[in-house]
């Protein structure tokens, strides 16, 4: 709040007379498992509609038909190549965690628990709950540079840490869906 306050002080008091579970990530659900907390639907489907939108109504929901029809089709097609556990995109990410996770010191406690020391502050971690005292990995379900040093020094796959929301099986669920072609009208 203090940066933001030294960023602009109408938005530190805008944010004061907002209930903190409105805008405070950490505030949010855990099982959400989303890093982002803004949307941009309205803009991706602006960008859509882009070259049709002012055409008849008829015409313009045809076109945005069709254009999810390809998008979901394509999509599909794409992620039945995938090899591995986990989409592409969070296998990037994890390599990049692993990297930054490199100056974490570890120490087992037993049972699944683990006390990260990551430069002066301690961090608690449980492998089997996914769960970090971070709160970046039950926020998000990708493991935390801190879980990742935990999981690499039990030397365990660090994809099966990633909640499934995540892996190519779900991404092929949600486009294992068909938009049927629909006949011309004259039909």
């Amino acid at each position: 709040m203090e940066a933001i306050k030294k960023e602009s002080v109408g938005a530190y008091e805008w944010l004061l007379g907002e209930p903190v579970e409105l805008w405070a990530r950490y505030t949010f659900p855990v099982d959400l498992k989303c890093p982002d907390n803004t949307t941009n639907f309205v803009e991706s489907f602006n960008g859509k509609i882009e070259l049709f939108r002012y055409k008849p109504i008829y015409i313009l929901l045809e076109e945005v038909r069709r254009k999810f029809m390809k998008t979901i089709a394509n999509r599909f097609n794409v992620a039945k190549t995938w090899v591995g556990h986990v989409v592409p995109r969070v296998k990037v990410m994890l390599r990049k965690i692993e990297m930054e996770s490199r100056s974490c010191i570890v120490t087992p406690a037993g049972r699944g628990y683990f006390e990260v020391l990551d430069g002066k502050t301690t961090f608690t971690v449980n492998l089997d709950q996914h769960h970090c005292d971070c709160m970046v990995w039950d926020i998000t379900g990708i493991p935390c540079k801190h879980g990742i040093r935990c999981i690499l020094r039990e030397r365990q796959d660090i994809e099966l840490y990633v909640h499934e929301a995540y892996t190519i099986s779900s991404y092929l669920k949600t486009y294992d869906v068909m938009m049927h072609p629909i006949k011309d009208p004259m039909f």
